[in-house]
């Protein structure tokens, strides 16, 4: 989009979701989201669908998206640490409409809630004096191993790192062999069809 058309858009009432890590290997894109945020636009961070981003993980979304805008921009400045992370929060929560629910810890709204051990060596050593250095160490540190709890809704969905309401190793088992079934079903049919991925596996561009 052009500048005007995203002022359009965003002065439209239009909310914009940035998966940044998707749109950058599939079209090798910087959508101009910064834009559209000055231009009074909402934007929220999204991961898009696992097969056009590789994972779901938002600690990579916000860096990638801080990283790529500051690229962009040719300007370190841009799209501080805080951005990223309020963009992952509460602003995306505003985006889907749902920001009475979700998207910040208030009265009234669910227990949405990850805890996150700062103790970690990715995201040591801590300072709030007179550096702070929290937030920036979760957007451009954090891998995701450091969430250690999930509570959604008030339910313990992961503690200690260990998922409670699954098995997760049977479902990765489970998952790997329906993907195995599907690759070799649809072999044939990506062979005549001279799969672009395929072409672009094979030439080493993936």
């Amino acid at each position: 989009a052009t500048d005007e058309e995203t002022e359009a858009i965003a002065k439209s009432g239009a909310g914009m979701v940035y998966c940044s890590g998707s749109i950058g290997i599939i079209d090798g894109l910087v959508p101009p989201v910064l834009k559209f945020i000055e231009s009074g636009g909402i934007a929220g961070l999204g991961s898009d669908q696992a097969p056009g981003n590789n994972c779901n993980n938002m600690f990579n979304e916000m860096k990638f998206a801080a990283i790529l805008n500051k690229v962009k921009r040719s300007n370190p400045t841009v799209f501080p640490a805080a951005l990223s992370l309020r963009l992952a929060t509460i602003d995306a929560a505003k985006v889907m409409g749902i920001d009475h629910e979700v998207g910040s810890l208030k009265k009234g709204k669910k227990a949405d809630v990850i805890m996150i051990n700062l103790l970690e060596p990715t995201l040591s050593p801590l300072f709030i004096d007179p550096i702070r250095n929290i937030i920036p160490n979760l957007v451009y540190s954090a891998r995701g191993h450091e969430v250690e709890t999930s509570i959604i809704d008030g339910k313990i969905i992961m503690e200690n790192r260990q998922i409670t309401t699954i098995d997760t190793r049977s479902a990765i088992l489970d998952a790997q062999q329906a993907a195995k079934e599907v690759s070799l079903r649809a072999k044939k049919d990506i062979l005549q069809a001279d799969s672009e991925m395929l072409r672009m596996m094979e030439e080493g561009l993936l």
